[in-house]
């Protein structure tokens, strides 16, 4: 049985999707705890006025553990929704659905991201491309900071407000920057994102259109750079 023509364009936008999901999960999430923590702190602070309390409120808000818990809780709702999300986008893709093989492999009949079919070269140059991407990041950012000075400077209040200026590493931080994070982000862009990408796009294309999704997803000029390099 011939399967459905997929429609191009529908794909291509379903590309957007885990973004959107992610910054809505992201919002909820800060709303939810964020609002919580204020009804239990106006049980236990002691405040002489209304603008007392929000003051209160905003310091501990502020605090770099309370933003990586919020992270955390990010993280934690994310990785179920996007592992439910992936493998039924993989159920939906047929093994033999031509161009629209998901993930895009050398070997068509390939469903898993296996190292098969890609030659010894390609795997150890890929590194080196991550590398060479890295240098090309930092470059264009010291070309930013002598354009727009104000740009560095409030990417490097952005690392110190997070705790990524001081060299110290939190178990949070740990949790929300390196381990669950990471994995949340990589099943919604280089898993779900991508495969709808590459049904309507060439793979490079659909890569470099994750990859920019991924650095946009930030909202910061500077972090996108970084993060567009290793997301490619």
């Amino acid at each position: 049985m011939l399967n459905k023509p997929r429609n191009k364009a529908s794909e291509f936008f379903k590309a957007f999707l885990p973004v959107l999901c992610i910054e809505g999960i992201q919002l909820y999430t800060s709303m939810v705890i964020s609002f919580g923590y204020a009804f239990y702190l106006i049980g236990t602070i002691q405040a002489e006025n209304v603008e007392s309390f929000f003051d209160n409120f905003a310091d501990k808000i502020m605090n770099m553990n309370y933003m990586m818990f919020i992270l955390i809780a990010y993280a934690v709702i994310s990785i179920p929704i996007f592992i439910f999300w992936y493998s039924g986008f993989k159920n939906d893709t047929p093994l033999h659905s031509g161009k629209y093989t998901y993930p895009s492999s050398p070997e068509k009949h390939i469903r898993s991201l296996s190292l098969k079919g890609y030659s010894p070269l390609l795997i150890i140059s890929l590194p080196m491309l991550a590398l060479g991407m890295q240098y090309v990041s930092n470059y264009i950012v010291s070309v930013i900071a002598v354009i727009s000075p104000n740009t560095i400077e409030d990417y490097a209040d952005l690392m110190e407000r997070a705790g990524l200026s001081t060299g110290t590493l939190s178990i949070p931080l740990v949790l929300a920057v390196v381990v669950l994070g990471p994995i949340a982000e990589e099943l919604a862009l280089r898993g779900v994102s991508l495969g709808y990408a590459s049904r309507a796009l060439p793979f490079w294309a659909a890569n470099l259109l994750q990859a920019g999704l991924f650095g946009l997803m930030h909202l910061n000029l500077v972090q996108g750079l970084y993060a567009f390099a290793p997301g490619l």
